[in-house]
């Protein structure tokens, strides 16, 4: 979307930055896993497809997307920036290398119109594409900082949101019952899939004067934010963070 395209948010473990040209080869690496294209329900492209597809995107005014970087993994490169990997190519700069390197999933807001509704509403999709950083919250901590921006951003005003889940992706539907307390909203047997929205999206719909509902994609990024917090109980260090940052002031930041 070109409402992010110079765009970095900050959260707590994150840093989520624009999808951009650079990010591509990676992405389609990790595309050629089959449970991953079965659990976002992604067809296999070529690499060229790819980077048709996310020039594309970069231009469509329904898309918001951010790719995800472990903050972690980013400081580690900087003190480690001298360790060969595949993935670290000797044509990009520092930044970009560090921005690969720490390359772990994506977050997607996608504005369609919903004939359940009869409203716009915004499907929600997040990928941990990294095993090793599954089941750590970051998940959730994606969906959070991507709704704090749309809340704060989206020139339209979104009255419905919705996460469309497999029917055998049994891991996004715990995540979504379970983590996030989302509400089961339809079932689709000829598409395979569930549809769950969050829970206060049902108490707004039967009172819409309440002033706490005004804002649904912030009220959501509180409440998943709350959940955050009540899942990660044990874990004291755990505090939520946002900001939002001009990509290039952020690049340009010196690194220890």
């Amino acid at each position: 979307m070109r409402l992010n395209q110079e765009t970095v948010l900050e959260t707590s473990r994150l840093f989520m930055v624009p999808y951009l040209r650079i990010y591509v080869p990676k992405y389609h690496s990790w595309m050629q896993d089959s449970w991953l294209r079965a659990s976002t329900s992604s067809e296999q492209l070529t690499l060229d497809e790819e980077f048709e597809a996310q020039e594309q995107w970069c231009h469509l005014d329904d898309r918001l997307t951010f790719i995800l970087l472990n903050k972690q993994l980013y400081q580690d490169y900087w003190l480690l920036n001298n360790n060969k990997t595949d993935i670290i190519e000797s044509q990009l700069n520092d930044y970009e290398n560090a921005e690969i390197f720490s390359m772990i999933g994506d977050v997607n807001l996608f504005i369609t119109y919903s004939h359940i509704v009869n409203d716009f509403e915004g499907e929600l999709s997040v990928m941990i594409a990294e095993s090793k950083y599954r089941g750590q919250g970051l998940a959730a901590e994606a969906l959070a900082g991507i709704l704090e921006y749309s809340g704060r951003h989206l020139p339209m005003k979104l009255n419905s949101l919705v996460a469309k889940v497999s029917m055998t992706n049994e891991s996004s539907i715990h995540f979504f019952q379970k983590r996030l307390n989302f509400i089961e909203r339809s079932r689709n047997t000829i598409f395979n899939e569930i549809e769950f929205v969050p829970e206060i999206q049902q108490i707004s719909s039967e009172d819409q004067n309440q002033s706490k509902f005004k804002n649904l994609a912030l009220n959501t990024s509180q409440l998943i934010i709350d959940r955050l917090l009540i899942n990660s109980v044990g874990s004291a260090s755990f505090k939520w963070y946002y900001t939002e940052k001009d990509l290039n002031l952020w690049r340009q930041t010196p690194r220890e």
